[in-house]
């Protein structure tokens, strides 16, 4: 009974950071993030890369993937909050995200974060590999 009881309290936990990534990224609504020219796309054979170069001090509430991804901080420090819980990330460093993940970032030094994504289609339609890697709600990634 005791793991049902802490296996209950994680979720509640999840959730309530779930939650806080979410009001952040509603607070932050209308603000233009500057970094737009320090985004980078990159195709191979059946991926897509997106490297983004992020000043210290920024805020960034990531896009809610759809699959799992491939992430490396190549350069720089961040502090990232998520459901799955707080840490501070330092370069060079490499991951996978689980499908689901979505993030708020603190860029604490310069950084140059990118994510390897599946691109079965071999599209360099940016709005079309958004449609098919990212997802609008939580709700929406539960109907995959």
């Amino acid at each position: 009974m005791p793991g049902l009881v802490e296996d209950l309290l994680l979720v509640t936990s999840n959730l309530a950071r779930r939650s806080n990534v979410l009001a952040l990224e509603e607070s932050m609504q209308g603000v233009d993030p500057e970094f737009k020219e320090g985004l980078n796309h990159y195709f191979g054979f059946q991926t897509y890369a997106r490297e983004m170069t992020l000043p210290a001090d920024s805020l960034v509430v990531g896009k809610l993937h759809r699959f799992p991804c491939i992430n490396f901080l190549t350069k720089g420090k961040v502090s990232v909050g998520s459901e799955e819980g707080n840490e501070v990330v330092e370069a060079p460093a490499t991951w996978i995200s689980p499908k689901g993940t979505k993030r708020a970032i603190y860029v604490i030094e310069d950084c140059i974060w990118t994510t390897v994504h599946g691109n079965p289609t071999n599209t360099q339609d940016l709005e079309e590999l958004e449609k098919a890697l990212i997802a609008e709600s939580y709700a929406a990634l539960e109907d995959l």
